[in-house]
């Protein structure tokens, strides 16, 4: 696994950990009899904003790091038919 599927993978672990604490929040609040969860509002809105960040995340550290891996992996390819080739020529 590189590292960039590695950090996605834990971006991934965090927004489903958000996700499943907003779900069991809007239980919290459904069960609400009084109408007294005016925090439910303010909550709901930090849990967008942080799903809104780890995706902000992902575009910020984990693309650009694949990218460089895929760009090394062309290269070790490229490396890997040279060295073939100037075997052959043994």
């Amino acid at each position: 696994m590189t590292k960039s599927e590695t950090l996605m993978a834990h971006l991934n672990q965090a927004q489903t950990l958000v996700e499943r604490a907003t779900l069991l929040v809007q239980k919290v609040v459904d069960a609400d009899q009084v109408g007294d969860g005016v925090s439910a509002g303010p909550f709901f809105d930090t849990a967008k904003k942080l799903l809104d960040l780890i995706n902000e995340l992902g575009y910020e550290i984990v693309m650009p790091l694949q990218v460089e891996e895929d760009e090394r992996e062309i290269e070790i390819a490229d490396l890997e038919e040279r060295l073939a080739a100037l075997k052959a020529q043994r």
